[in-house]
């Protein structure tokens, strides 16, 4: 979770492959357990799959202190 993200405000994440496809996205994240465990959520790039290894791009937005921010970095899935 992104620090000093509010509590009750969502938490959407974006993850994108190296090509730039959208591997996985939720708009939620992190309500009810519900994290990127490695397994791509979005049709067409490659279904509810394992994601392949690689290195990955994500963007985290969050509402802090009443105001949107934006989060972005790399990730490793091996």
């Amino acid at each position: 979770m992104p620090e000093g993200a509010e509590a009750n405000s969502p938490i959407h994440l974006l993850i994108f492959g190296q090509m730039g496809l959208k591997v996985y996205e939720n708009e939620h994240y992190g309500k009810k357990g519900d994290y990127f465990r490695g397994y791509a959520n979005t049709k067409g790039f490659i279904g509810n799959n394992k994601a392949l290894h690689g290195t990955y791009f994500y963007i985290v937005c969050y509402s802090k202190h009443g105001k949107e921010e934006q989060q972005k970095g790399f990730l490793y899935v091996r």
